[in-house]
């Protein structure tokens, strides 16, 4: 009574007729304008017609499908939805209640369709009704779905972010089942108390395009499969990103009002793709001078996870891994080139770092170690690399113009880690070798041989020419060494 208070029921009856005799009563009416308001979080609607008839036991109702009917749901939907509905809806007595059903019942609003059978039993006891429904949705574009969300039981972020995630598409092959106690609703259950009903939506996405987080490039060309189950959903399909070919991805929100949106994404590609991808990500804006200066090729797979919760404003928490095999990396900024480089880096919204990768550089193999962000060991740097590799003499001398009167006298190679630590304001190169392998035709104490150890260390700023250059030699030689125009000045402690 208080809802019929309420919601104010109303319609327009013409060619009324009825008909009570002994143990017959028939009726039936042209009804205009039936409907009635939401009330609550229950929905309301407007502009129903068609023909009834009815008896003591049922009745059946032949909807006009040029009337203007609008669905309205505050609390659900959000928006109104006109419609127009071609079909019949039957009623009868079940129980102490009423079952209204339909057969086949087609619902065609101006940018979706919907073919509907089953109905709704009013128990009569005072709760809500069960339901048992199925449909299936006419081929639409994905961004129809922002009109069908159901506000109260989705966290304002849950839907914010599916709006803005939905950019371009099509649903196909869509269908619904819900069938239950509405007393249940949304019908999750909880451990050791199953809920008594389910609803469950599923379709195909076809050519669409996805933009999962603000910053990174949107999924394009995703073909795959969706499916809303009790109050949370799942999507996954293949795509592309940025040039990527992501051969499988998975997303979803495990409950809308609680649970973080979830997103995995494996694929492969060319490794120049993949950083082009890093950047036009958001990674960009803290590296965006190692990005630049890096190219990569060879094949190369990428892994993607991104942890977004959607009941707060927490940031997102992203994290991926990039395997190469067989790639080429080149820094222009110091005129580094690295072959058959084979390894793995992890990145994230904290940084990447690659340790120790393999490589070739100079014709000889490497091991190669990047950190960027959190993962550098040195707080005051920014971005670190550390190579391992035997290397000539020779070659290392024509880097470092301050210490070419050395040339002709170093031979050999020698096994060298080589570290830069590059800060906001400076970028230092330190070299440390043992020295066995290279001979040194030095006059006493400096000279050596290639088989002996003699410790040596170099740390240079950068861009060489800018700086110091500091060399020792085990306890036997200190050197500080600084250019400037055409002079070059040396100290040197023995």
């Amino acid at each position: 009574r208080a809802w019929l208070a309420a919601a104010a029921p109303r319609a327009l009856l013409h060619d009324v007729e009825f008909l009570a005799s002994g143990d017959t009563t028939r009726a039936s009416a042209r009804v205009e304008g039936l409907g009635f308001l939401p009330v609550g979080g229950a929905p309301g609607f407007t502009g129903m017609a068609g023909r009834l008839q009815g008896d003591a036991q049922g009745f059946a109702f032949e909807l006009d499908d040029k009337a203007p009917f609008r669905f309205d749901w505050p609390a659900g939907f959000g928006v109104a939805h006109d419609a127009s509905l071609d079909g019949t809806v039957a009623g009868w007595r079940e129980g102490d209640g009423w079952r209204v059903d339909t057969r086949a019942l087609r619902v065609r609003g101006s940018d979706f369709g919907i073919d509907v059978r089953g109905g709704m039993w009013f128990q009569g006891d005072g709760t809500r009704p069960w339901i048992d429904l199925a449909a299936r949705l006419q081929p639409t574009q994905v961004t129809a779905a922002s009109g069908f969300w159901i506000h109260d039981r989705m966290s304002p972020h849950a839907i914010e972010w599916l709006d803005a995630a939905l950019v371009a598409g099509r649903l196909e092959d869509a269908r619904a089942l819900v069938s239950g106690d509405l007393d249940d609703w949304p019908f999750r259950g909880a451990p050791g108390n199953p809920a008594r009903g389910r609803f469950e939506a599923t379709a195909k996405i076809v050519d669409a395009t996805l933009a999962f987080h603000e910053g990174w490039p949107p999924l394009e060309q995703v073909v795959g499969e969706v499916a809303f189950v009790a109050d949370g959903f799942e999507v996954s399909g293949k795509g592309v990103l940025a040039g990527v070919g992501i051969r499988r991805f998975d997303a979803g929100i495990t409950r809308f009002g609680h649970a973080p949106l979830r997103v995995s994404a494996r694929g492969g590609a060319d490794a120049s793709r993949l950083v082009e991808l890093l950047r036009r990500s958001p990674l960009r804006a803290r590296h965006a001078d190692t990005l630049d200066n890096v190219s990569a090729s060879g094949p190369a797979t990428v892994s993607f996870d991104m942890t977004l919760p959607l009941h707060d404003s927490t940031r997102a928490r992203i994290d991926g891994e990039v395997a190469l095999a067989n790639a080429t990396l080149a820094d222009k900024r110091w005129k580094l080139a690295f072959d058959s480089v084979t390894g793995r880096a992890r990145y994230g919204d904290d940084g990447f770092v690659a340790e120790r990768l393999a490589v070739r550089h100079e014709e000889a193999p490497g091991i190669l170690t990047l950190r960027a962000g959190e993962h550098v060991h040195d707080p005051g740097h920014a971005f670190e690399a550390e190579l391992e590799a035997n290397l000539p003499a020779d070659r290392l001398l024509q880097r470092v113009p301050e210490l070419s009167w050395l040339q002709g006298r170093a031979s050999g190679r020698s096994q060298w880690t080589a570290t830069l630590g590059i800060s906001d304001k400076a970028a230092t190169l330190q070299l440390r070798s043992s020295l066995v392998g290279t001979a040194l035709s030095l006059p006493a104490p400096l000279r050596k041989a290639a088989e002996s150890s003699l410790p040596a260390t170099i740390e240079t700023a950068l861009p060489l020419g800018d700086g110091e250059v500091r060399v020792t030699l085990g306890r036997r030689l200190a050197l500080r060494a600084r250019s400037r125009g055409d002079a070059t000045g040396v100290r040197v402690v023995l």
